[in-house]
Formats: C-alpha cells, sequence, structure tokens
C-alpha cells in the first residue's frame, strides 16, 4: 500500500510538470504568432559603419540617419554608430556589407572600381570644375545609372552625399607645379585610377587604409597625403604635415550605402522609412561638409600648415599632367558609362 501511494505521489507530480511545460509551450507559440502578426514588434538593431573622426560631417550625418530611422519606424529598428574605421577601412567596410555582417556605411566611391569599374569615372582628375556641376550629374541620368549598379554587388545606394575636392599635404616642400610631387610618396586610396594619376603627377603612390593614414604620416611612412581640406582638418593632419597645397585634382562623393541582404529581409514599411532617411541624412551632409570646408583652410593654417594657393597657370600644369588618365581608363570603365558623364560635364 506504501508502495502504491508513493507511485502515485511521483505519478502526480511527472503529470504536473509535463503539463507545465506544454503550457508554457503553448505561451511561446503564441507569443510568438503575435510577433508574426504584428502584435509585438521587436527592436532591430542595426550597425552603421564610417572611417572618420567624430566632428566630422560623416558622423554627424550617421547620428542624424539613426535619429532618423527611428523617429520613422517607431522605434523598431535601432541604428549604432561605429565611427573611426572601427569595423574596417572602406573597402573592408564594403566587403561587410555585402556579406552582411553589418548594415548601412557612409563613405567615398573610390574603393567600388575594385568591383564596378564604371565607377572610376568619377575618379577622373579635374572632371568636375564646382560642386554646382557635380549636383546636377549626380541628380541625373549618370548618377541613377551609376546607382543602378550597386545591387549587383549586394549594395543599395541611399543618398549621394560629399567629401569635396581633394588637395594635397606633404612635409618635405609646398607643391606648385606637379615638378614638385618628384620623389614624393604620397598615400592614396586603393583605387588604381588614383594611383595612376599620382603617379603621373611624379610621386608614389602608396594604398593605405584611412583609419592608418595619421598613424603613416607622424611615422614618415609617406611624405603625405590627399583628402578634402575639412577632413584633413577633422583628423588633425596638420599635427604631422607642414605644408597644404590647393590643387583641387580630385572630387570625391560620398555614397550612403546599405546592405542589399540585410534591407531585402526587413518589411516594405521598413525599407521605406530607412531610405526616407537615407535620403534626409545625404542632403545633411552635403550641407554640413561644405560648410566645414569653407572654414578649413583658415583653420589649417591657424594650427600652423603652411598653405599654398595655386594660379590658374599652375592648375594648367597639373591639367596637363593628368589628360593620359582619360585615354588609359575610358575602356577600363566602360565606353557607354565614359561617354555619358563626359557629355555631362560638356
Amino acid at each position: 500500500m506504501k508502495m502504491n501511494k508513493r507511485f502515485l505521489g511521483w505519478t502526480v507530480l511527472v503529470i504536473f510538470v509535463m503539463s507545465a511545460f506544454v503550457f508554457a509551450g503553448c505561451g511561446g507559440t503564441k507569443k510568438d504568432a503575435a510577433s508574426a502578426k504584428g502584435g509585438e514588434k521587436k527592436t532591430i538593431t542595426m550597425r552603421f559603419g564610417h572611417c572618420t573622426a567624430t566632428d566630422y560631417a560623416i558622423h554627424k550625418a550617421a547620428v542624424f540617419f539613426a535619429e532618423k530611422v527611428k523617429e520613422k519606424t517607431n522605434g523598431r529598428v535601432e541604428v549604432k554608430v561605429f565611427p573611426g574605421g572601427q569595423l574596417g577601412g572602406e573597402k573592408a567596410q564594403l566587403e561587410g556589407l555585402m556579406a552582411g555582417t553589418h548594415d548601412f556605411f557612409l563613405g567615398t566611391q573610390a574603393p567600388l572600381s575594385n568591383w564596378l569599374p564604371q565607377f572610376m569615372s568619377l575618379d577622373l582628375p579635374y572632371l568636375f570644375t564646382s560642386e554646382a556641376q557635380a549636383d546636377k550629374i549626380l541628380a541625373g541620368e549618370v548618377g541613377k545609372h551609376l546607382m543602378d549598379l550597386l545591387p549587383s554587388k549586394g549594395l543599395y545606394g541611399l543618398g549621394w552625399s560629399e567629401n569635396g575636392f581633394r588637395s594635397f599635404t606633404n612635409n618635405v616642400r609646398p607643391l606648385q607645379t606637379p615638378v614638385d610631387m618628384n620623389g614624393l610618396k604620397i598615400r592614396v586610396m586603393e583605387n588604381r585610377l588614383m594611383m595612376d594619376t599620382i603617379k603621373a603627377f611624379g610621386a608614389d603612390p602608396t594604398p593605405i587604409p584611412f583609419p592608418e593614414v595619421y598613424t603613416a604620416l607622424q611615422q614618415k611612412t609617406v611624405d603625405g597625403q590627399e583628402t578634402p581640406v575639412a577632413l584633413m582638418e577633422a583628423q588633425r593632419f596638420y599635427e604631422v604635415q607642414k605644408y597644404l597645397s590647393i590643387t583641387n585634382h580630385f572630387y570625391s562623393p560620398y555614397i550612403l550605402y546599405a546592405s542589399k541582404m540585410t534591407m531585402d529581409k526587413l518589411p516594405a514599411d521598413l525599407q521605406k522609412a530607412i531610405r526616407e532617411a537615407g535620403q534626409e541624412a545625404s542632403v545633411y551632409e552635403k550641407k554640413i561638409v561644405r560648410e566645414d570646408n569653407a572654414k578649413a583652410v583658415a583653420k589649417m593654417e591657424k594650427a600652423g600648415i603652411k598653405v599654398n594657393q595655386l594660379s590658374e597657370a599652375d592648375i594648367k600644369a597639373w591639367k596637363e599632367k593628368s589628360i593620359p588618365i582619360y585615354a588609359m581608363y575610358k575602356d577600363k570603365m566602360g565606353a557607354e558609362v565614359y561617354e555619358k558623364i563626359m557629355n555631362a560635364v560638356k
């Protein structure tokens, strides 16, 4: 009889425990079903990387984008910003977006030539003469044609923005004409057209990921570098460089990229909200960077760097040195896009 009572007790306990698991399981299923039907909205966390300092226009635009995404999605999407190359250099971050390891990146189009040579058309030296001209061309047929190429490589372009016209700093001498470039080792992006242009000017082009540039200048691994002046000032290159020469030899747009893999997994309403935020952030970044570039030369000079402006005759010498690059890269970037952009700039 004692054995029967003990057996009965254990049986009741087992049934109770199993019932608890069943009810718990049912509760989880209902909760998941509610989420699937929109009854409960889970927060989606996404990662946004860039390669610059936190006081530069890119970071401000990234923070602006994150705020807009949160607002437009009613808090369903949270964007975390990783500045200063925390997610890698520009090429590495683009590869991350293609692989879906992170979600957004704001940077130049130059590394894209590794996968889409058509984007080299924007890197041609002395292609654009003004910001207004660049705006018109990128907002038109050329810009749309290039943006439409991105999904084939696992990317979306949420908007055109701007880095600006690029100039040189170095530690050896002022650069008035291309002759002054002879023998200098200059950091450039991982872009063959840009490297060949620097070589045509007479210098030795050395590709280095942007997060490593300050250290490379400080340790004299290279003599100089080339970026827009506002970016130089934000990165404090004046601390490790003596001369700034306003050559304006390349124009660099920025693109606000999104991972296609990430975006395609989102419901349509969130995709729409993110695209709208991307457009607004691109306009916002362009406004800030132009204001910063307008003030940056004076700031660099005040910080101690020696600035030399170039005359029209000086610029003509730089342009003449760059002419062979057009013929060298016409076929590499594709005749179609080359003709489109050359007709546009005319």
